[in-house]
Order: C-alpha cells, then sequence, then structure tokens
C-alpha cells in the first residue's frame, strides 16, 4: 500500500468530526440510491411509453387497413360480378349500348361506386355517373357516334337530355384504367389520375374481360373520387391531434 497516500487521506479529514464524515457518507449512499433510482424510473418510463406509441401506431394503422379493405372490396365484387353475367351471355362487350340499364341498377345497388365505365377493343366506350339518386350521367362513344364521346342527362327511368358536351375521336384505349388493366392481366387499380370530363382525382378499379379462347375483349372499370377515400380517414381518430396519411 501507498504509505504517502494514507497519510495524504488523513491529512484530508484532519479536524473534520467523525460525526461529519459519517452523516456525509450517509447522505452520499442516499443520494447515489435515489439517483439510481430516479434515472432506473424515468429509463422504464420512456421505454414504457414507447412501447405503448408503437402499440397505438400498429392498431391506427391496422384500423386503417380494415377500413380501407372493406371500402375497396366493392369494386371488386362489382367487377367480378360482372365476369360472371358475361362468361354466362347476359352481357356482350361487342355492343356496350346493351350494359346502360344495367349499369344504372348497379349504381342503385353499390352506393360507394360513382361511375362504372365498359370498354372495348372495337373503340367503343360506355360509362354511367351518378349524380344523385335520380340523377346519372351517361357517357358514350362507338360506331353511332362516329367515336366522338357524347354526354347525355338521363333520369332513373332512362329518359335522356344531351349535353352541349362533346370529345371528338375518344379512345378509352388510350387511358390509364384500361391500361393498367390489361397490363396486369387481372384485377387492379389504375394510379391517381384526372379525367377529361371533369377537374377531379380518380383512382379506377379495372378487370380486364378475355373470351375463352383468351383473347381481350375490353375493360370494366368502376371509378372512385380520391375524396371519398379522404373521407374515410378522417373518421379514424388518432389521440388528440393525429391525422392519417396514406402515400401512393
Amino acid at each position: 500500500m501507498n504509505k504517502n497516500f494514507g497519510k495524504s487521506s488523513v491529512s484530508l479529514f484532519k479536524g473534520v468530526p467523525l460525526s461529519y464524515i459519517l452523516v456525509a457518507l450517509f447522505l452520499l449512499q442516499i443520494f447515489l440510491a435515489v439517483g439510481l433510482t430516479a434515472y432506473l424510473s424515468i429509463s422504464n418510463g420512456q421505454k414504457a411509453v414507447n412501447e405503448v406509441a408503437s402499440e397505438l401506431r400498429h392498431q391506427v394503422a391496422n384500423r386503417v387497413e380494415q377500413n380501407l379493405q372493406t371500402y375497396l372490396s366493392t369494386p371488386r365484387q362489382v367487377l367480378r360480378g360482372n365476369q360472371n353475367i358475361i362468361d354466362i351471355g347476359l352481357l356482350k362487350m361487342e355492343n356496350l349500348a346493351t350494359w346502360e340499364s344495367y349499369l344504372i341498377k348497379q349504381l342503385e345497388i353499390f352506393p360507394d361506386a360513382i361511375a362504372l365505365t365498359a370498354s372495348n377493343e372495337q373503340q367503343e366506350y360506355l360509362a354511367v355517373q351518378k349524380l344523385n339518386d335520380r340523377q346519372f350521367l351517361l357517357r358514350y362513344a362507338g360506331k353511332s357516334t362516329g367515336y366522338d364521346l357524347y354526354t347525355y342527362r338521363i333520369d332513373n327511368q332512362g329518359q335522356r337530355t344531351q349535353l352541349p358536351e362533346v370529345i371528338k375521336n375518344y379512345d378509352a384505349r388510350s387511358h390509364l384504367d384500361y391500361q393498367a388493366a390489361v397490363t396486369a392481366k387481372k384485377f387492379t387499380f389504375s394510379r391517381i389520375f384526372t379525367p377529361l370530363t371533369e377537374p377531379t382525382l380518380l383512382i379506377s378499379a379495372s378487370l380486364p374481360i378475355y373470351n375463352s379462347q383468351g383473347q381481350l375483349l375490353g375493360v370494366n372499370s368502376t371509378l372512385t373520387h380520391i375524396s371519398q377515400i379522404g373521407d374515410l380517414l378522417q373518421n379514424i381518430k388518432v389521440g388528440k391531434s393525429g391525422q392519417v396519411f396514406i402515400i401512393e
């Protein structure tokens, strides 16, 4: 042992009462114990808060996913049902004019769908859009219109009034929903897009239609306003000030 260290320690506390030294050592032990306890409490508290926050994030994400899956299941149901009707021959992709009354009824049955469309490889196009419970917009392009797109306002009885809106040489085969379905060769969603007919953001769900020989006949689609998905997200509460975002 270093003798000089012992001498320096004695000289350091020389003249200090022993009771003071004992009290100081006792207080030091208390401070160390309290400090260590406080540190562990804060550390464990932060860990617990982080675990709760992570669990809440997962719960919110699951709620968002479940709500979206429920909401977006409607397009799949509509298009699969149409596929079955085409397969048994009640609807013809080669004559879309016969789809008009059928699509109107579908929009009445499925309120989440704002529009239903059908396009074929002969450049024929038919779309029915719901304005309210009694009014619809019908858009049609085909051989009878010289492949120009005409828009009509119709009621649920099929009575129509032509609107002063005509788009020349309209070819739906060049649009995103048609191309997305043809590329995927199965049910798919398009990218978000702005239609030629109105200044809004849409997303479409589309299904390519093939004959028994595997030849492409056309595409059947449903259209949804992006704002409807926004309305859905606003109904999901995330604490007092949280917000939910979906990034494409």
